[in-house]
């Protein structure tokens, strides 16, 4: 059965290169033979790569998230500031992070604690942004 799973895995990686058609032709003539007990597992591991793969789609879709909701903001603040300051990281350990730069071959993410403080980073500089705005009026 590894055997199956490599052959899929073979051919998951061809069809990145050929025209949807041609990609289920493949999957067909890939099909054709085996056992009903050989095409379920096959289904099973599909599925199995199929929700890695949506996995790890929303993780990135979640991290491209925190770095639009910097837009616009993010050239008033200093990052590397921020990342010294608040995470005792440099601050390309922060733009890692912020466009899911590959570290050891995985996009880099922010973990849900670090997405918190990153949000008690933002909001300390806005208050004490405001308090300085309500001291020169």
């Amino acid at each position: 059965m590894e055997q199956l799973k490599k052959e899929y895995d073979h051919l998951l990686l061809c069809g990145r290169y050929i025209s949807e058609n041609e990609f289920d032709r493949k999957v067909d003539e890939f099909l054709l033979g085996k056992t009903e007990e050989e095409k379920e597992y096959i289904r099973q591991y599909m599925l199995e790569v199929f929700k890695k793969n949506a996995d790890k789609i929303k993780s990135i879709s979640d991290e491209i998230k925190v770095i639009q909701q910097l837009e616009g903001v993010e050239k008033y603040i200093n990052l590397a500031q921020i990342s010294e300051s608040y995470f005792g990281k440099t601050k390309s350990w922060l733009y890692q992070r912020l466009h899911a730069y590959p570290v050891h071959g995985k996009p880099a993410q922010f973990t849900p604690e670090e997405k918190e403080k990153l949000s008690e980073a933002l909001l300390s500089l806005s208050e004490k942004l405001k308090n300085v705005a309500l001291k020169i009026a």
